[in-house]
């Protein structure tokens, strides 16, 4: 849920607070299963350039990237850009 609105899922009431939000803004999620424990992916749909990050979260606020299109580099960068901080990549 982070993804949306940086909701911890320690954080019920925020965590709720999310859930609702995104009914109410529609955002489309999709749920698939993963070989990769844990991983999230989070798709980007724009009109000139699509991305996605492959991610876990590592608690304390932290993502670890596990990878990224167009480059994990962007994503870093984008990261850095918006102050979210990272794990050990």
């Amino acid at each position: 849920m982070g993804a949306v609105l940086g909701a911890s899922t320690k954080d019920i009431k925020a965590y709720h607070d999310v859930l609702t939000e995104i009914t109410r803004r529609r955002i489309a999620v999709e749920i698939r299963r993963s070989t990769e424990p844990e991983v999230q992916r989070i798709p980007i749909e724009a009109r000139v350039n699509s991305a996605f990050v492959d991610a876990m979260n590592r608690g304390g606020g932290r993502l670890k990237l596990v990878d990224a299109r167009p480059s994990l580099a962007e994503a870093q960068s984008a990261a850095a850009r918006l102050v979210i901080k990272l794990a050990e990549v």
